[in-house]
């Protein structure tokens, strides 16, 4: 299996990281709905639960991200639907491997103060510290997160279109 993918060192700053998380709204895990996103639109800056995966918050994407990832890609790049979302893993969760429904996907993460929850990408951890970024092809890779064995998780993903 390929495991091409382009590791970015610092892609946000820590401030930057902290700033982000800062902002999120109050995340009240008892009130965190669960979304069968078959059946109803997932809503935007709302924290709910996807199946079995850990919470996360959907919201606009953010064009100075974008305009960076553009920058480190050498091409016009925007989110798919327009948004981007925060996991918030806990001790005990983590994301099974899988493909995600776009071209492109860029995982930044937010923080480093927790153990496990390490990042796979095709069967490989990639070690990754607040504000590193990956951003791979969903041609041929898998990714996920190995189960967080203490504290709170916090990263950014993207899906990611051409624009050409």
């Amino acid at each position: 299996m390929p495991t091409s993918y382009k590791f970015i060192k610092q892609f946000l700053t820590p401030i930057e990281c902290d700033d982000f998380i800062s902002q999120l709204p109050v995340l009240d895990i008892n009130t965190a709905p669960a979304i069968d996103r078959e059946k109803e639109q997932v809503p935007l800056d709302t924290w709910y639960r996807l199946e079995l995966l850990p919470t996360r918050i959907e919201l606009n994407a953010s064009h100075t991200i974008l305009s960076k990832i553009s920058e480190s890609l050498k091409k016009p790049v925007s989110a798919m639907d327009s948004r981007m979302y925060v996991i918030r893993y806990q001790e005990g969760e983590f994301c099974v491997p899988h493909v995600d429904p776009t071209e492109e996907t860029i995982i930044i993460q937010l923080n480093s103060d927790y153990t496990g929850g390490d990042f796979v990408y095709n069967n490989k951890v990639i070690p990754m510290n607040k504000g590193d970024a990956v951003i791979f092809s969903n041609i041929d890779s898998v990714h996920g997160v190995k189960m967080l064995t203490s504290g709170e998780r916090y990263s950014l993903a993207m899906w990611l279109k051409d624009d050409k």
